[in-house]
């Protein structure tokens, strides 16, 4: 799904690229995402890989920057939904006050930043915004479909740490799992550890007792789920070994 996102994104900008070649570099991605702190190792792959093909590099970067941002914003909403309506267990008030506050934010924001992009100074993140992230701003149904795919990857990776939780004999509410799940993915998101190593399993370690699970229960819980996206990372590897035989 999130291939097929991306082509649909990319597609805009003027790229005729196969599926299988996206599906290929995003799992590509995730392996060098493995050895390099947030999103950066995967997305930087993933822009020179597509940039090959034209119309370029600064286009695929655009496609991959635009990709990521509705991806977080889908995220971010699902957070919300989930703190306004499923079950927040003994969750600080003041940190699900918080929560709502900079998830609110952070989707209207999104939402309105071709009209923010014109207070911002002259530079980079005013171009990028106003040139290169436009045409998917001005394309309605391609806004829509890239956010319903979003929600829908989103949905589906909630579902996938419900069975491994039902897999370790954990009785974590789904409703809860889709409040934890974008707080977990935005800490491994941060700058700091390699992979998000450390920070995920520290989320799960201080939000799941909330619930009443055992500390270690949460980081065993964090440590499968870092495992779910080692695997494709080390198949985002082979592709890459493969590849790199026949000279690329």
């Amino acid at each position: 799904m999130s291939a097929i996102r991306w082509r649909a994104l990319a597609r805009a900008v003027g790229f005729s690229v196969p599926l299988a070649d996206y599906l290929r570099f995003y799992f590509i991605g995730m392996f060098f995402g493995l050895a390099v702190p947030s999103t950066i190792g995967a997305d930087g792959t993933r822009s020179l890989y597509l940039g090959r093909s034209p119309p370029g590099r600064a286009a695929a970067l655009s496609s991959v920057v635009f990709d990521r941002w509705v991806g977080l914003v889908a995220l971010v909403a699902v957070g919300v939904l989930a703190l306004l309506l499923g079950p927040s267990g003994e969750l600080p008030a003041g940190l699900v006050t918080m929560l709502l506050v900079v998830g609110v934010t952070l989707v209207v924001g999104w939402l309105l930043a071709p009209r923010f992009a014109s207070l911002l100074p002259e530079g980079r993140w005013r171009r990028l915004i106003r040139e290169e992230l436009a045409p998917f701003f001005r394309d309605a149904p391609l806004l829509a479909r890239a956010v319903v795919l979003s929600l829908a990857v989103q949905g589906l990776q909630i579902l996938a740490q419900k069975l491994l939780a039902d897999a370790l004999g954990l009785a974590v509410p789904l409703g809860f799992i889709a409040i934890y799940h974008p707080l977990v993915a935005l800490a491994a998101a941060a700058p700091i550890t390699v992979g998000g190593f450390g920070l995920r399993e520290a989320t799960y370690a201080y939000l799941l007792p909330h619930v009443g699970i055992a500390t270690d229960d949460a980081v065993a819980l964090g440590l499968l789920w870092w495992a779910i996206g080692a695997a494709g990372g080390l198949l985002g590897g082979a592709l890459y070994l493969s590849r790199r035989d026949r000279g690329e």
